[in-house]
């Protein structure tokens, strides 16, 4: 009986060990996940809203209908106050509203490159240097 006993301790231990070592030796799976963990993480969407802690819509970065990229920022009211689009011919689009909604500041790049600013309103324009010293103003 006593031999049975040493026997069945002796296959523990012996079961003990070699299942340790084999851990260490072949522990494949961590490794992987330390390689992974590296990678960038990504998450794909069509649309991201940004919302306050009400669930109020504040922002959104979207694909339009015709598959054209844009992101947009909304004001408390949830009226559009920055729009930024990259339109399918090419062109680009930079544009501020006021608060009722009308277009104010325009910022176009065309398709071929040509560049456009328009302010509606009562514009004023200042062009300052490096020193932020007033090089020109209008009115």
């Amino acid at each position: 009986m006593k031999r049975v006993g040493l026997w069945w301790a002796a296959a523990m231990t012996a079961g003990l060990i070699g299942g340790m070592l084999s851990v260490w030796i072949f522990n494949v799976g961590e490794a992987f996940a330390r390689k992974a963990s590296k990678e960038k993480k990504v998450v794909t969407a069509e649309d991201f809203h940004l919302v306050d802690e009400t669930g109020k819509l504040r922002g959104a970065l979207f694909v339009s209908a015709k598959g054209e990229p844009g992101f947009a920022l909304f004001d408390k009211e949830g009226k559009d106050r920055i729009l930024l689009m990259l339109n399918a011919d090419g062109s680009a689009l930079i544009e501020l509203h006021d608060e009722a909604g009308a277009s104010r500041a325009k910022l176009a790049l065309g398709n071929d490159g040509s560049p456009t600013l328009s302010l509606v309103g009562d514009p004023a324009m200042t062009l300052l240097d490096r020193e932020k010293k007033v090089l020109w103003k209008a009115p």
